[in-house]
């Protein structure tokens, strides 16, 4: 294939330049399309080389645009996968940066947690929780003035009370 010009769609796709049939991030068929393409024949004009720069020297508007563009042979590389990923357990959209095939962020991080969750003891799991569900276990084991209280207070009430029975923490 001899193009001009080559586009790909995510703008961050990586293609061997051998063999250009399969995507490297996620290894789905590459979608190749011939489409002509409009890029510029020489340099910038003056009106347009400085209207992203309001306050450079030159900035003053020379007029209507005068730049040239050409017609070109060009070749737009698309990984339908890549340009949408989905998560492989969730099945969300992310950003998948490169890595399609693998899990989104929130699943890795809620995978984090059960394990972390499993792991921990009474004591340690209490430690996770918010203030709003230890003032919950507060009011159960009867504690006065709960509202009083900042969350590593009520650590320091509730460490020695909790046992397995009570996590975990639920609004009645």
């Amino acid at each position: 294939m001899a193009f001009e010009c080559v586009r790909t769609s995510p703008y961050n796709l990586k293609t061997d330049p051998k063999d250009v049939t399969l995507c490297l991030c996620c290894n789905t068929k590459l979608s190749l399309e011939e489409k002509p393409m409009r890029i510029l024949a020489d340099d910038e004009c003056y009106s347009c080389r400085y209207q992203d720069r309001p306050f450079a020297l030159g900035s003053v508007s020379a007029g209507p645009c005068t730049c040239e563009y050409k017609e070109v042979k060009g070749c737009h590389i698309t990984c339908k996968k890549c340009i949408s990923p989905r998560c492989i357990k969730c099945n969300r959209k992310f950003n998948c940066n490169n890595n399609c095939n693998k899990p989104c962020p929130d699943c890795i991080n809620k995978e984090k947690f059960k394990k972390q969750w499993k792991q921990s003891t009474p004591a340690e799991k209490l430690k996770l929780y918010g203030v709003k569900k230890l003032r919950i276990l507060a009011k159960r084991k009867k504690i006065k003035r709960i509202y009083s209280y900042k969350k590593q207070q009520l650590l320091e009430i509730l460490l020695p009370l909790v046992v397995a029975d009570d996590l975990p923490i639920k609004e009645k």
